[in-house]
């Protein structure tokens, strides 16, 4: 006998359910592998449980799991129902949630025993994420697919830290007008009536620095409202952050494999070339935060990459016996060219002859620091 896969995922969870509940083993629970959709959903955000990629859900790397599928379970704590109105994905208190559709917010705040819940509504369709630590949008808020709309927490009737995905239609105050969201969220189903916006994917580069940085969903040609890149976290030691560089990885043929240029007297004339088109031009840097709408295509991807400017260290001259006085000297760490070279001594002493400078490191690493 073949057991449907509704029937299949019910019998998965209450196993599931009951592992826990005589606690004879540490939780598990069922992990998305990669999948196609028609429509992008990213409960958790991008990275966390599944990446949206202009229409494709990927699952990524990350300890976030379905812990409860919809319609009939036993209930994993007391007050909670055995007939779930939604899915359950577990991750730590913090995660970013963020809104699966565009739409408006019609409830941001405490929602009887789903705790502190976010309601988008995008045409018919009513999309509840419940339990959270923090809501960061407010009620009549228009949202766009891909915002951060909250941070997953454990508020009200909760087993522990995890966000509660519910999609209703025409309605979100009956649980009769809940239906299953594995099929938008796994098996590609459409949201009838509702317009999917297109994406890119903006990609962060430490070129030659430390640290790490997620991947952003840009709405492909939206300017209200207006879209950010994400803050430099990246650090290079000796060096500040100046900007990034654009280069197209995915996109037409006109940017692919490209690099976005611009006259160094004229930074508004921008074009997209595999190496720069002379010496009056630059790489047309996006400055920290800067505001963007379109750098590719829908679907496409960008790498920005850091650019660095050497920091300045300071050369103090000391006449070490003789007489006389010199500034103090910047040197950009690093800088090679153009060469930049000390000034020339000033210094006098009777009866002797200049003859070099002896360097001691006042302030430094500890590889030198009060060191000759």
């Amino acid at each position: 006998m073949t057991l449907g896969k509704n029937v299949l995922r019910r019998i998965i969870s209450i196993m599931l359910m009951i592992v826990v509940l005589i606690g004879t083993i540490p939780f598990m629970a069922t992990e998305v592998e990669a999948v196609s959709a028609n429509q992008a959903a990213d409960p958790l955000g991008k990275g966390d449980f599944v990446r949206m990629s202009g229409n494709t859900i990927v699952r990524t790397k990350g300890n976030n799991y379905i812990t409860s599928y919809f319609g009939n379970r036993v209930p994993p704590t007391a007050g909670a129902s055995s007939n779930h109105s939604g899915m359950d994905f577990s991750a730590s208190t913090g995660t970013p949630v963020y809104s699966s559709l565009a739409g408006t917010v019609v409830r941001a705040s405490t929602y009887s025993g789903f705790g502190n819940t976010v309601v988008v509504k995008s045409g018919n369709y009513y999309i509840l994420y419940a339990h959270l630590s923090k809501i960061s949008v407010s009620n009549n808020a228009t949202v766009t697919q891909g915002q951060k709309i909250g941070e997953v927490g454990s508020t009200v009737i909760s087993s522990g830290p995890h966000l509660h995905y519910g999609i209703y239609v025409n309605s979100y105050t009956s649980a009769s007008n809940a239906i299953d969201p594995y099929p938008y969220l796994v098996e590609g189903k459409k949201f009838d009536g509702v317009s999917v916006q297109k994406t890119f994917t903006v990609r962060y580069n430490a070129n030659g620095g430390s640290g790490s940085m997620r991947d952003q969903e840009i709405v492909y040609g939206q300017k209200d409202p207006a879209q950010k890149l994400n803050k430099n976290t990246f650090t290079k030691k000796g060096y500040k952050f100046k900007g990034w560089a654009a280069y197209c990885n995915e996109g037409p043929e006109s940017k692919k494999g490209k690099w976005l240029w611009c006259e160094k007297d004229n930074p508004k004339n921008e074009k997209w070339e595999a190496k720069s088109p002379g010496d009056n031009w630059t790489y047309s840097l996006y400055r920290d935060e800067n505001g963007v709408f379109a750098t590719t295509t829908a679907g496409g991807t960008v790498t920005m990459y850091a650019q660095w400017e050497p920091l300045p260290f300071t050369v103090k001259y000391n006449a070490n016996g003789g007489t006389g006085t010199m500034a103090d000297q910047k040197i950009n760490y690093g800088q090679k060219e153009p060469l930049q070279t000390l000034t020339p001594n000033a210094f006098t002493k009777k009866g002797y002859k200049f003859k070099g400078w002896a360097a001691y490191c006042n302030d430094g690493p500890e590889s030198k620091n009060k060191k000759w």
